[in-house]
């Protein structure tokens, strides 16, 4: 590794806005019809370099980490060698804010390779350090730093130091983040000028937080015992969605399906569970108390109106407390450490590094002198405490095993300390889910503007709502602290979005939504500023069954990569999908030529049909076709998995064991037959990639599909 320079600073802002304005020349100005950035920041104003040297890995390039003076503000660049280097850079914005050092883990750990091949520099800062949740959506600090501040001065910086390192030269820079990064990229886009373009996918919207959760949240509930029956009937081959289910069962499921949760995430319910509500559900108690009074002694609410709907599964269970156990004793006691503090596999250790960001051994559970009643609906319930020096405050509860109640780590009321340090042996606790009951239907009372179509099914014909409604909508506060305001639609550069059809936590219908604002705002330039992808079969986060989902991170490295052409060299992108939304469901196009949008389309049979129906070591004959939509490349892969479905015991292994050889093309026809020996039902798939064919020798920007089929063997 060569040392370059050290500890370098720039004084002002005026610094940064004057090298950007240097390299604004008309020449320099291109084909973007995007204005030269100009953006400077009052407190982010003195970058300094701490590390500056080559580095040889993943390829030789130039690693830079440094930040701006007087803040905890960090980024990290790797810029590489002149020769690879094409005039820009791509900034990932992480989806909470962490390390700079962690915040390019994406694209499978490849973000640098991914940039160099794209002749780009790679881009990540720590979004002003704060690494505490709770604590970026705090009053104490300005949202607005971990959304787009801090990104923005590094955005400017990385202009000022490629100018050093390269030349001069226009820039041009492109932001994208997913989730809460998605939310940051949107507030980037509409509140700086930093970028020319930027790149939100499986983006939320103010719907998501509280009120997408807690519909999730009741039809994970009540349909808990019908969930597999569901989940079949989703499946290529399956039946009718509502058979077998009562009348109540088949409101909860309709009503949650036209308030925009994707039906066809239900076959991932188990490895879904219930994401952020961990940490959401006690901002919403502490942000809205009044609600979860109201909810059971008020007409209008559910749990008034109906309690019936209640009796077999309320629990208000008092007890006593054996005994408190302490951090120090909570291997030996059996109990899991908060997620991302190690491993099971040393629990001692977890436990050690937990405690070790409180200085001292804290109480982390209480041992219960009787359990509440075998088969209990718990999930989320509150340990409410009613003696003792810490009686009128409440906790949310983690876990309860073999008499043992863990807490939830980011309590209300006060830190965790402050009440569990006082909780004795003796005190009288509560064991009580009548809040997250509660919370289960408070959308129905925390309707947002009609724009937000998914909640109209609860207004009456004059638009007044049906069921009565809070006096503050709490969505915004939830939001605070991913972005200081609410987006509008409005802003400067060009934008692809890339939504997932398959997401349990970004619901696809966001991105229609904003589309429309969008629209609205930008009138007749819309077409030369923005588009919608959508990607299908593909979800929020980790693949929980590579048979049923893609690793979209094909679609964005493309997404990317168009931007960067429509921004630069004025290349219109493949059009946007196309689709409609149906009762709070998007709906896609049947075919590449139609949906257009960046993914290949794959149409497969067995026997001619969704599902087939054969004896053991009769043969399956699977015919497929798969097209690309126009200006999207070719087919260049084409794997079969056909040993899969309930009967497999790890679908996480790999499946797609028969390999095709494809000759590259917009139009692939496959035939291939199998025979199955053992009885059971199997969803075989077809798992595709297309590229275009400046990508073909990389192994990046491959879009991925599939095709699935049911072939129930007697």
């Amino acid at each position: 590794m060569t040392q370059v320079d050290r500890r370098t600073f720039l004084r002002d802002t005026s610094a940064l806005g004057a090298a950007a304005a240097a390299l604004a020349s008309p020449a320099a100005a291109g084909l973007t019809g995007v204005p030269v950035p100009t953006y400077s920041d009052p407190l982010f104003n003195q970058p300094y370099i701490d590390v500056d040297e080559w580095r040889e890995t993943p390829s030789r390039h130039r690693y830079v980490h440094g930040g701006f003076k007087g803040t905890e503000a960090r980024f990290l660049l790797h810029l590489p060698p002149k020769e690879q280097y094409q005039g820009r850079f791509f900034q990932h914005n992480t989806a909470i804010p962490t390390s700079e050092l962690q915040a390019g883990a994406i694209f499978g750990n490849s973000f640098e390779s991914f940039c160099f091949d794209s002749g780009a520099i790679a881009v990540v800062t720590n979004q002003g350090g704060f690494t505490n949740i709770a604590q970026v959506g705090s009053d104490a600090i300005d949202p607005a730093i971990g959304s787009y501040r801090v990104a923005a001065a590094t955005a400017m910086y990385v202009r000022t130091l490629a100018a050093q390192m390269y030349g001069p030269h226009r820039t041009y820079g492109y932001a994208f983040g997913g989730s809460g990064g998605a939310y940051r990229t949107l507030a980037c886009a509409e509140n700086t000028d930093a970028w020319e373009g930027v790149v939100p996918f499986i983006h939320g919207n103010a719907h998501a937080w509280p009120n997408s959760y807690a519909g999730r949240a009741r039809a994970q509930r009540v349909l808990k015992a019908k969930m597999a029956h569901i989940a079949d009937a989703i499946e290529p081959g399956g039946g009718d969605i509502h058979a077998g289910l009562t009348p109540a069962e088949r409101d909860v499921l309709d009503e949650v399906t036209k308030l925009g949760f994707p039906v066809r995430t239900w076959v991932f319910n188990e490895a879904m569970g219930i994401g952020p509500l961990t940490v959401l559900f006690q901002g919403i108690q502490t942000l809205d108390p009044e609600y979860f009074e109201l909810f059971w002694k008020t007409p209008g609410y559910l749990g008034h109106d109906d309690p019936a709907a209640f009796t077999d599964v309320r629990v208000q269970h008092r007890v006593k407390v054996k005994r408190v156990i302490l951090s120090s004793e909570a291997a030996a006691a059996g109990l899991q450490a908060p997620r991302g503090k190690g491993t099971d596999a040393d629990p001692d250790l977890a436990w050690r590094t937990f405690q070790a960001d409180y200085g001292a051994p804290l109480p982390v559970a209480i041992e219960l002198e009787a359990m509440p009643p075998s088969g209990s609906f718990l999930d989320m319930a509150n340990i409410n405490i009613l003696s003792g020096p810490s009686a009128g405050k409440w906790i949310v509860l983690g876990g309860l095993k073999n008499n043992i109640a863990t807490f939830q780590f980011s309590p209300a009321g006060g830190s965790l300390r402050d009440i569990t340090d006082r909780i004795r042996p003796g005190d009288e606790v509560q064991i009580d889910n009548s809040n997250i009951l509660a919370y289960e239907t408070y959308y129905r009372h925390a309707l947002l503007t009609p724009d937000y179509y998914v909640d109209n099914q609860f207004r009456k014909a004059d638009g007044t709502p049906l069921y009565p409604q809070r006096p503050k909508l709490i969505a915004f506060e939830l939001m605070k602290g991913a972005t200081p305001t609410l987006p509008v639609g409005k802003f400067g550069c060009k934008m692809i979005v890339v939504q997932n059809l398959t997401d349990w936590d970004a619901h696809a219908w966001y991105a229609d939504h904003y589309r429309s604002k969008v629209r609205q705002n930008l009138g007749a330039r819309f077409e030369d500023r923005y588009r919608l992808y959508y990607t299908d079969h593909a979800t929020h986060g980790p693949m929980p069954d590579p048979t049923r989902v893609i690793d979209f991170s094909g679609v964005l490295q493309q997404a990317l990569r168009d931007l960067a052409a429509w921004v630069e060299k004025g290349v219109t992108p493949p059009g946007e999908t196309s689709y409609r939304v149906d009762n709070g469901q998007v709906v896609v196009a049947p075919t590449a030529a139609t949906r257009k949008g960046l993914q290949p389309v794959v149409t497969l049979r067995a026997n001619g049909g969704v599902r087939a129906e054969v004896k053991a070591g009769e043969p399956v004959t699977f015919t497929a076709v798969i097209e690309t939509p126009p200006g999207c490349g070719s087919v260049v892969s084409a794997e079969w998995a056909f040993e899969t479905g309930p009967e497999v015991s790890d679908i996480r292994d790999n499946r797609f064991t028969v390999s095709e050889k494809i000759v590259p093309g917009s139009h692939v026809t496959l035939s291939r037959s199998h025979v199955f020996t053992k009885p059971g039902t199997y969803f075989p798939a077809l798992l595709t990639h297309a590229q275009r064919k400046e990508a073909i020798k990389s192994g990046f920007a491959r879009v991925a599909n599939l095709g699935r089929v049911r072939v129930v063997v007697t």
